[in-house]
């Protein structure tokens, strides 16, 4: 298991509540009304993880990272939360069209720390081992 520390600052519940990203900001709504209640530029770097079907969002530190990045300057670049109960995943990929590329991570198993780095939205979990891996994590469907 990977040595990580996450620390809650808020927790959303998915039942009530939409997740949603753009290329440079995570974005949530109250599903009902569309209102806004979080909401932040991810450029500095911004953690989430799940509990159940509650997403939580803080603060993740960690020894090391297992690090996958996009190309946001692709035009078909996105993420997105794809929520299945107990196994809520954030992926993101260049081109939505190809699951084989996509970068896929259980953030039920293991938080994420999102951020950029110039025109890349950069994904990292918690590493573990050497080389770095971490069972969350996914490439391709």
């Amino acid at each position: 298991m990977p040595t990580y520390t996450f620390t809650v600052s808020s927790t959303y519940a998915l039942s009530t509540h939409e997740v949603s990203f753009t290329s440079t900001k995570i974005t949530i709504k109250i599903s009902s009304s569309g209102r806004v209640v979080f909401e932040k530029d991810f450029s500095a770097g911004i953690a989430f993880r799940c509990n159940g079907n509650d997403f939580q969002i803080g603060t993740l530190t960690a020894n090391n990272y297992l690090s996958k990045s996009i190309d946001t300057s692709i035009s078909t670049a996105t993420l997105w939360l794809e929520e299945k109960s107990g196994a809520n995943l954030l992926i993101g990929t260049d081109d939505p069209a190809d699951d084989s590329i996509y970068h896929i991570f259980n953030i039920n198993q293991c938080p994420v720390l999102l951020s950029r780095n110039g025109v890349k939205a950069v994904m990292k979990c918690p590493c573990e081992g050497s080389p770095c891996t971490n069972g969350c994590y996914q490439y391709g469907v």
